[in-house]
């Protein structure tokens, strides 16, 4: 068979250029659909719709993150999303924020985000207490709070960082120097004592919250078991049930699973804050339970029920231990019934220690 050599090079430069011209008109397309988000973005930024500028920045970065500004005015419309809107951004939309800030480097933009991540709780009456556990949650009573404010989220390792940095205050022992171990920026930081959290509190403008607060915060309007209901789910909350054989009950020291935290649900260690959506009590306040117990303002008073007064009460003395609220990640006995029980929103606890990967905590105003 004779071969026409020119006709077949005149056939492969024919589709080698209507493939040159293909690319050019996808890179064209590209370039115009890229050119429209960025537009779209920066007019809402124009207009201080930030979360919708967030939304066109995010999806140009998708796509080519390289291209103009666009990595800085994303990272712009995150922290002012959150600065500006917070109110008005659903929690998905909000932890998405925060992740987006902290997998990108951002992390002193999302130290801002995060310390303006609160929950308005109103004032009124709420359910105290209950009548059918623990001593100490005894009696049950209605008791009035004044408006206030509590975290979202517990303190993470990035906020309690630039806190240490700025103060020169010291790290828990699990840290490296002043750095925290890698790759949990957006853990909640433990093995701090009440003097740290209260320190911590206070040199960002807040303060502890008091037990009334946190419980509130955590049973919601509807008086509620657990944050999220009246029934036990354990997929909205990490703590470390039927794990009791990963954790041996005489085995003090829980550090090396806080410095190589579980890459699975089915390995014991602390999440990322935000982890558990599902878990939100009805005010929206996240890992309420699970992840780390946290310090509360008052000492703790075993008989503080009977006594305390029915508007805003802080339990004053005596001056021993300080109060403590919700389970955390694990428990040395680890079976499901205490932890159930220690998950409920009303459970109370005390501690006097600080060198413990159970304990960490969330500001209140």
């Amino acid at each position: 068979m004779k071969l026409n050599i020119p006709r077949l090079l005149m056939l492969i430069i024919t589709i080698t250029i209507l493939a040159i011209l293909a690319v050019l008109g996808v890179s064209k397309i590209q370039g115009k659909n890229l050119g429209s988000l960025y537009a779209l973005g920066a007019a809402a930024a124009k207009n201080n719709d930030w979360q919708k500028a967030f939304n066109h920045f995010d999806a140009l970065c998708k796509q080519n993150c390289q291209y103009q500004d666009v990595a800085t005015r994303l990272s712009e419309a995150a922290r002012n999303a959150i600065q500006y809107q917070q109110k008005e951004l659903t929690i998905e939309k909000e932890i998405k924020i925060i992740q987006w800030l902290v997998t990108s480097g951002d992390l002193d933009i999302a130290t801002e985000a995060l310390n303006h991540c609160t929950v308005v709780i109103p004032s009124g009456k709420f359910i105290m207490g209950e009548d059918n556990n623990d001593a100490d949650e005894r009696p049950q009573r209605e008791i009035y709070l004044d408006t206030f404010e509590i975290d979202r989220y517990e303190v993470t390792n990035i906020q309690y960082q630039r806190f240490v940095l700025e103060m020169g205050y010291r790290t828990p022992h699990y840290w490296s120097g002043t750095n925290y171990p890698p790759g949990q920026a957006d853990y909640p930081v433990v093995g701090v004592g009440w003097e740290d959290a209260n320190a911590y509190c206070e040199w960002v403008g807040k303060r502890l919250p008091t037990e009334a607060e946190w419980e509130k915060a955590c049973r919601g309007p509807d008086s509620n078991i657990y944050p999220w209901g009246d029934e036990w789910d354990d997929e909205k909350a990490n703590i470390g049930i039927n794990q009791a054989n990963q954790w041996p009950y005489h085995y003090e020291d829980g550090w090396e699973f806080v410095l190589t935290p579980g890459t699975s649900e089915q390995i014991l260690g602390l999440r990322p804050v935000g982890s558990y959506l599902d878990g939100a009590s009805l005010y929206g306040v996240l890992d309420m339970i699970g992840n780390a117990s946290e310090w509360i303002a008052d000492w703790y008073n075993p008989n503080f029920y009977s006594e305390m007064p029915v508007e805003n009460p802080v339990g004053l003395d005596p001056p021993w231990q300080h109060s403590v609220r919700g389970s955390a990640w694990y428990d040395r006995a680890g079976h499901e019934s205490w932890m159930l029980h220690k998950s409920r929103c009303s459970a109370r606890n005390a501690s006097h220690s600080y060198d413990t990967p159970r304990l960490g905590f969330r500001c209140a105003q």
